[in-house]
């Protein structure tokens, strides 16, 4: 699978703490709205790069979807959640959270990683895909320039 870098929201980001995606996707200025979601359905593609510090027992987990109207995510709303369970969060384990249809209204989408507990750390990577494409393995990387024949 080829992904797009300028898709790619956390390129291998490593987390301590909650934060936003490392980019963020700029949809435009359109007018009325962003119908991103509709059609083909769409989703954040997480890749766990790093397992998750599970030392203390106590630490959380959570990934959303957010929107804003700046490229700084000032003010952002939540779209999707999910918090996945400490002890599933090894690496190589992959899951999909899907754009919501007729949600997306504001020119910005990223990812915001809500880390709790103690001793949180996990290191992650995530791509906006079709959802059709969500299942297959860890996409690659190849060096820039790469000839294609």
């Amino acid at each position: 699978m080829i992904v797009d870098s300028q898709t790619r929201v956390s390129d291998a980001q490593a987390l301590v703490a909650s934060a936003n995606s490392t980019n963020v996707i700029d949809l435009g200025l359109m007018t009325p709205q962003r119908d991103v979601g509709v059609g083909e359905p769409i989703g954040f593609n997480f890749q766990v790069d790093v397992a998750a510090d599970v030392a203390d027992g106590n630490e959380t987990y959570q990934f959303e979807i957010i929107q804003s109207t700046t490229s700084g995510l000032a003010a952002p709303d939540t779209l999707a959640q999910v918090a996945i369970a400490r002890a599933t969060l090894v690496a190589g384990f992959t899951f999909e959270l899907k754009v919501p249809q007729n949600l997306v209204t504001k020119q910005f989408l990223a990812v915001h990683y809500t880390l709790g507990g103690t001793t949180p750390a996990i290191t992650i990577t995530a791509d906006l895909l079709p959802s059709c494409l969500s299942h297959l393995a860890k996409p690659q990387t190849y060096a820039k320039n790469y000839p294609i024949s």
